[in-house]
């Protein structure tokens, strides 16, 4: 299902940005970067601001993921960041924002070592 304008993207564990920058090049509403690492965080900010020809806004968050308000997010992607127990977490953020603001979300999980998770 391709995104639209209505989608909010969000990269959870972004590291330098990659994903965050090619989600931009897509007609979505905004593009955000989840990345604790402070190194990798500001690699991220300054690959999205030396960006060209993209469509939507990027925002990149230096944030532990477990902290993150999800309540606008569509789709999520996830390449493996973390371990069972931060990706439990984050889930059930994602569960509560779609409680709260009921949407319909997508979740790409990319390299799924914890897969037994989302079973």
């Amino acid at each position: 299902m391709p995104m639209t304008e209505k989608d909010v993207f969000y990269d959870i564990g972004c590291g330098s940005g990659r994903m965050v920058c090619i989600a931009a090049l897509k007609n979505v509403k905004k593009c955000v970067g989840v990345e604790i690492s402070e190194k990798l965080s500001g690699l991220a900010n300054r690959n999205a601001a030396s960006m060209r020809f993209r469509k939507a806004a990027i925002e990149i968050l230096q944030s532990d993921a477990c902290k993150v308000d999800y309540t606008e997010g569509t789709v999520f992607a996830l390449f493996n960041p973390f371990g069972a127990k931060t990706l439990s977490t984050v889930l059930e953020l994602i569960r509560v924002s779609v409680l709260q603001n009921p949407r319909k979300v997508r979740i790409i999980y990319i390299y799924p070592v914890e897969r037994l998770v989302f079973d």
